[in-house]
């Protein structure tokens, strides 16, 4: 176990805020990785949401052995974003870094993540890229999971190829498109985070999605090409239990996002963006038989875009399968 630091006995740099729940099994793993960063200015906030394993028993383990651990209980189990903003409650840090207890850091994630910040002071989130990963925990070399996305590799090219950052002041409609912030991998000015409100508790669905846009509504955000972190995928999580594709979960964020005070631009992407995600949702509706939701999502396609002949051909071939199942029965 590593020895208490100043950041001890003083305001640490950086508040890494875990919320944990039943993740007896990863803990560990999880905890040693934030140990083992070579920038040591930091303080964790462990939250537990009344585990029934021995998650508990872990928290308390390293909070006796490192003055930076510090164990957090919730009264009752409440949800990630409850979580979290119950450890924001505890924080101390002028930045927040958010790691899930299943998940991994590089040895450098917070020197690189803190170089950034030092240089771009006035950035709501600094975010790098991250890899995801079943099973084993992979080797170097890494390639990060923002890099292989088709849009990300345009917006981000020159970035890619020379490893350096990108400043953006104006970052609405790349981090709505792009989804290239994961809570893993980013480090996120505490002050920005309390000036919206922390997490939204009145939301059901991706909170730390909702977080980015409503972060980037007036803040600016850096995105780094380097691997930071790394998004372990198990049996039992929540990406994991999605059956049905994501611009159907997306729709909930878009349609929270719709009743804030955007401006014209920022309303115009999430309009265009709704109308993408419905199109899609009507397509899988299509494919596992529920024509009625197929129609419906394929008339919001039509009414938050304008209609194109992918919104032509949908319809058409909604109408063509409800008369074949008509003629059927």
């Amino acid at each position: 176990m590593h020895s208490a630091t100043p950041s001890s006995f003083s305001d640490p740099a950086v508040t890494v805020l875990m919320p944990c729940f039943n993740t007896e099994a990863y803990l560990h793993e999880t905890l040693k990785s934030v140990l083992a960063q070579t920038c040591p200015d930091y303080e964790v906030v462990m939250v537990d949401d009344c585990s029934t394993d021995g998650t508990a028993d872990i928290m308390r383990w390293y909070e006796a052995r490192d003055p930076r651990f510090r164990a957090v209980f919730a009264d009752k189990n409440g949800g990630p974003a409850k979580t979290r903003n119950l450890g924001l409650k505890h924080a101390r840090g002028r930045y927040i870094a958010m790691l899930d207890s299943d998940d991994l850091w590089t040895a450098d994630a917070l020197q690189v993540r803190c170089d950034l910040a030092r240089k771009y002071p006035s950035a709501a989130v600094i975010a790098t890229d991250f890899l995801t990963f079943t099973g084993e925990v992979p080797s170097e070399p890494f390639t990060g999971h923002v890099r292989k996305g088709r849009l990300a590799r345009q917006v981000f090219a020159d970035n890619f190829a020379r490893g350096n950052e990108r400043l953006m002041t104006s970052p609405f409609e790349a981090v709505a498109r792009l989804h290239f912030a994961w809570v893993g991998a980013t480090l996120v000015l505490r002050s920005a985070m309390a000036d919206i409100g922390d997490f939204d508790e009145s939301f059901i669905g991706p909170e730390d999605t909702l977080l980015w846009l409503r972060l980037a509504r007036n803040g600016s955000f850096v995105f780094s090409p380097a691997v930071t972190a790394m998004y372990r995928q198990r049996p039992g999580s929540i990406v994991a239990s999605y059956s049905s594709p994501k611009e159907l979960h997306y729709l909930s964020v878009l349609d929270r996002m719709m009743d804030a005070p955007l401006s014209r631009d920022q309303r115009r992407v999430i309009g265009k963006l709704k109308s993408e995600c419905h199109l899609v949702s009507s397509y899988f509706c299509r494919r596992t038989g529920d024509m009625a939701a197929a129609l419906t999502h394929a008339k919001q396609a039509i009414a938050y875009g304008a209609l194109k002949p992918a919104h032509w051909k949908n319809l058409a071939g909604i109408w063509n399968e409800q008369i074949r199942g008509k003629a059927a029965g």
